[in-house]
């Protein structure tokens, strides 16, 4: 039976695949397997598939797979599973409703996001604080409003309502409401001016290095936009030191070594924010102060930004 939670042994936490992974990669959680069925009492095991996978797709997005048995009447069981046509029926009712709630994107974690509360629980008191106050087990009622942290976070959403037709489903960022349509926005021609303060996830084949200075990492897009007459590829600067604060730094490092290494620096980037317009003080002479201008896109923080590799797009090519 698909689990949208399950309960996490080691942080004593029920918790989404999306959020175990993030877990697992800021090394708060180091075991797949360390997952409960979150039915009340239930201690069927469950562990999480793809949870160690640095790269996504399309079908290999880090899930919850039941192995375990399930104690009598657990709702989350096989038995208690619906018929075929319910279930395509219970499918169809929850995609409508998707589209119907909105999503949350938050631009900042809680202080505590990737705090460790408490030790490994023994296995004679998981029942127990399986049903302390503050879990939150999925239910089986309508869908909950859910809260994201993160670009990565965002983009496997998109792929997963993409592949699904449901880009039409909303989601708010600030007082803003709009649809995961409207919120992508591919790095191709247009005029920068016109979009330097549309707050978009911007996305499109880039390639990454290391700068001359060897103090962090260039990503410029493969595509360009048009500022004063002329074309040009927007970049982001990440530095070293930014990214040695980011709790995730493990895993955004190694998809950059292995963009770097594998495919000469090519992967796909993905950022939230807006393209900002520089002036290249190089370019000046006494008749044109600025004759060119960069185009640079400033990550508020590193949860702004996702690294994906290469395959992706070829993938996207042949499920549009």
């Amino acid at each position: 039976m698909h689990l949208e939670e399950a309960f996490n042994l080691q942080i004593d936490q029920h918790m989404t695949a999306e959020r175990a992974y993030e877990l697992f990669w800021a090394g708060v959680i180091n075991d797949k397997r360390a997952f409960q069925c979150p039915g009340e009492n239930c201690t069927a095991q469950v562990t999480c598939a793809n949870l160690d996978a640095l790269e996504h797709d399309l079908k290999v997005q880090p899930h919850y797979r039941p192995y375990g048995e399930h104690i009598g009447g657990c709702p989350f069981s096989e038995e208690s599973a619906p018929s075929a046509a319910s279930s395509r029926t219970k499918r169809r009712d929850a995609a409508t409703s998707a589209v119907q709630t909105a999503d949350v994107f938050n631009l900042s974690r809680p202080t505590d996001h990737f705090v460790r509360l408490t030790s490994t629980i023994s296995p004679s008191s998981q029942g127990a604080r399986k049903a302390k106050p503050g879990g939150h087990a999925q239910s089986d009622g309508g869908p909950r409003q859910r809260h994201y942290y993160s670009v990565t976070n965002i983009v496997q959403r998109w792929l997963r309502f993409r592949k699904k037709n449901l880009l039409s489903t909303e989601i708010r960022i600030g007082a803003n409401v709009l649809t995961y349509e409207k919120l992508f926005k591919g790095v191709y021609n247009q005029d920068a001016k016109n979009f330097e303060r549309a707050q978009h996830i911007y996305w499109g084949k880039a390639w990454a290095s290391r700068t001359p200075s060897d103090t962090g990492y260039r990503i410029e897009f493969n595509n360009k936009m048009k500022v004063e007459d002329s074309l040009r590829r927007p970049s982001v600067l990440l530095k070293d030191d930014m990214i040695e604060e980011y709790p995730l730094k493990k895993m955004l490092i190694k998809r950059l070594t292995k963009a770097i290494e594998e495919n000469n620096g090519g992967c796909i980037l993905f950022i939230y924010g807006a393209p900002t317009i520089t002036p290249d003080p190089k370019s000046a002479t006494e008749s044109a102060p600025h004759p060119r201008s960069f185009i640079n896109f400033n990550a508020s923080s590193l949860d702004m930004i996702d690294i994906q590799n290469l395959s992706l797009f070829e993938q996207l090519k042949q499920s549009s």
